[in-house]
């Protein structure tokens, strides 16, 4: 029986309508961009800088094998439309004999703790090894690692997080339990490619919260409806200790929550503009990835509500978070907003409403691109 956390919680909310409001015309980063990175970006957030500007951290899948041969790479923007990388971190060693934990990096996020004003690293480390009859195995044992910057504020961002250590200074923030890679796979949200994403946040008690996300690629998956659930990991401390939420039974049978049966993948958390109590989140949507991506809320950051979609006109690969706009670049962008179409100009600044940029990836072929819109959130 599959335990569901979420659509039927007491604290579940009905979220803001969010519509896209404008699309950047182009692809701020495509293939001419960066030429030494084969096949693009796929997972990772923007962050709002104290300097005002904004700081992305990437999955960039350079090399092959395709999906083992991956990089971290950090960019900067002034203004969110024109994007310069600054430096690449946690270059993989792209093992495919499945001894290295390091064989592929994904999942980035910057994460912040609010305690030191300093922000850190989190991210999954995978063992990768060609597929088999026990299911795909080219990222599986997925692992958070993560490391908090060594000062403060913007410095912090702008430092490589240890980089020249890493193997022996990060933190394991959360791994799969009892993990075979044969199986057996007794948990319903715990699957081969293990704990394949990781996004904490702070609940209104101080305590943190983070989304869990795996991927059940084991053949065949023994459980009903999509193969990407999440679930809920609650500590203390931004670094932990971790423990999967399960309020009714031990953490490793931590029941999924049911944003959209089972498709979610890469979900980050921040506060509403409505009410700052209250939480939404986006996700990869991974059954409707040619249409848009997921949103959703929650008023306590524990009971969710189910997922609506968000429609982008190209499609959306991965979110990569909503960041509030300020009002400086709400004038800078007002032209492009009313001349794209879907709000007037007396609708930007309409009561009970919000801007907010959205960034994320979408698919253009071989390269996974990266793409900057706006959204209007409405309550």
């Amino acid at each position: 029986v599959i335990v569901l956390l979420g659509v039927l919680g007491a604290a579940a909310a009905t979220c803001p309508a969010a519509t896209l409001v404008y699309e950047a015309p182009y692809a701020q980063i495509n293939a001419s961009t960066d030429p030494t990175n084969k096949y693009g970006l796929e997972d990772g957030i923007v962050v709002r800088r104290a300097d005002g500007g904004f700081q992305m951290i990437a999955a960039e899948m350079y090399g092959d094998p395709k999906w083992v041969a991956m990089r971290l790479g950090i960019w900067t923007s002034r203004d969110g439309l024109a994007w310069t990388k600054v430096r690449t971190v946690r270059r993989s060693s792209g093992n495919f004999n499945g001894t290295d934990i390091h064989s592929s990096s994904w999942g980035p996020f910057f994460i912040y703790d609010d305690d030191t004003a300093t922000w850190g690293l989190s991210y999954v480390g995978y063992r990768g090894a060609p597929s088999n009859s026990s299911g795909w195995l080219e990222n599986f044992q997925g692992t958070i690692f993560a490391h908090a910057a060594p000062v403060s504020g913007d410095a912090g961002l702008d430092s490589d997080f240890f980089d020249a250590t890493y193997r022996t200074t990060d933190q394991i923030l959360l791994q799969p339990d009892d993990f075979h890679v044969n199986g057996p796979w007794p948990y319903v949200c715990q699957g081969l490619q293990g704990t394949d994403s990781f996004y904490p946040y702070r609940l209104n008690d101080g305590s943190y919260a983070a989304f869990v996300g795996t991927s059940h690629q084991e053949l065949p998956n023994p459980w009903p409806g999509g193969k990407w659930p999440v679930s809920l990991a609650t500590a203390p401390t931004l670094y932990g200790p971790w423990t999967r939420y399960n309020p009714g039974g031990p953490p490793s049978a931590a029941p999924c929550v049911d944003l959209n049966g089972g498709y979610s993948e890469n979900p980050i958390v921040a506060r509403r503009p409505d009410n700052r109590s209250a939480f939404h989140v986006v996700i990869d949507y991974l059954s409707e990835e040619g249409t848009g991506f997921g949103y959703a809320c929650s008023d306590d950051g524990i009971h969710w509500g189910a997922a609506s979609l968000v429609h982008t006109p190209q499609g959306c690969r991965t979110p990569f978070g909503f960041v509030p706009m300020t009002t400086k670049e709400i004038a800078a962008m007002t032209p492009a907003i009313v001349a794209y179409g879907v709000i007037s100009r007396d609708q930007i600044d309409a009561p009970n409403t919000a801007l907010v940029w959205s960034f994320y990836t979408r698919n253009a072929g071989p390269w996974e691109v990266f793409q900057t819109s706006i959204v209007q959130l409405k309550w």
